[in-house]
This record gives structure tokens, sequence and C-alpha cells, in this order.
């Protein structure tokens, strides 16, 4: 087969898979309604703040957030940059975790006793975010919604949700 046959058949793209967006009711409802998700609540953002973990409990600001979105990372990656991002300046990092190349525990510096080599070290806050950065802004974001896990509600939040179509579940 030619190089140019096999280029055109090849639909194949770069694996990211589920991801998931944090926020609140409010900022929910504007997501919602102009079905976009663009960067920043800062302002000076360039990209959207994701992660991989759909466990909220697993780091500090999510567990603020009466909402998720479910999207598809996938399909994200089709038109927009997905890469990864480890916050080192954030204040969760005053009480670290140290782990050796093999993901085991070793503590602080001062408690490291090794006998020769010492292995590389892997530096995590308390919370490992397991963020990810989206180039751009999602429009329309119901291209790449899958769905919404709210944490809190309201019938005016589930009602918007079901003129929409959005599929949608409730956790407590």
């Amino acid at each position: 087969m030619k190089l140019k046959k096999i280029l055109e058949e090849l639909t194949e793209g770069k694996q990211v898979g589920i991801l998931y967006h944090y926020t609140t009711l409010n900022k929910l409802k504007s997501i919602i309604s102009s079905d976009a998700l663009v960067p920043g609540a800062y302002g000076d953002w360039e990209e959207i703040s994701v992660t991989r973990s759909k466990d909220r409990n697993q780091f500090g600001v999510a567990e603020l957030s009466d909402a998720s979105l479910v999207l598809d990372g996938d399909k994200i990656s089709y038109n927009h940059k997905v890469y990864p991002y480890h916050d080192l300046e954030s204040a969760e990092y005053d009480e670290s975790t140290y782990f050796d190349d093999d993901g085991n525990e070793i503590g602080e510096p001062e408690t490291w006793d090794f006998e020769g080599e010492k292995p590389k070290i892997k530096k995590y806050g308390k919370y490992d975010e397991m963020e990810e950065r989206i180039v751009g802004s999602l429009s329309p974001l119901s291209k790449y919604l899958i769905k919404v896990i709210l944490y809190n509600t309201t019938p005016q939040i589930e009602s918007l949700l079901k003129s929409k179509g959005i599929s949608y579940e409730i956790k407590n």
C-alpha cells in the first residue's frame, strides 16, 4: 500500500482517556448555558485545568466543588493540545512526601540513609492532582462532554441539564 493511501486511512489519535473538570454550581450554569468551557478563573490563563482523577477527595480544590464535568480526552486531543502539569509552586508542597522510582515512600531528606548511589527522587505534595492542561477553549463543549456529576444540586441545575439533553448523576 502506498504511503499516501495509508496516511489517508490512518485515524488513530492520542489516547488521553477520561478527564474531569471540577466547578461550582454557578460556574456550571454558565458553562452549560454557553456550551463552552474557557480557560482560567483568574483571567490570565490560556489553559483549562483538568485531572485524570475521578476522586474529588484526593486533592483540596475539588473538595470545594459542587460538580464535575466528565470529558472525552481522546476527542479533545484531536483539536487541542493536552499536556500533563505538575505544580511545584503550590503551598500544598509544604508537607511533601518523597518517593523513589519504584513508588516507595522515603520520607523527608533529613531521614534518608542510603548505602551507595541515591535513588532518583520524585516529590509529591499531599494532594497529587494528576493534573492536565488543555490549551484554548472547548466550544462547543457538548462535543466533548460525556456527563456531569453533581455533588450538590438544585432543581434549576437539573432542569438546565435536562433541557440541554446532558446526562448527569447525583453523588453525595
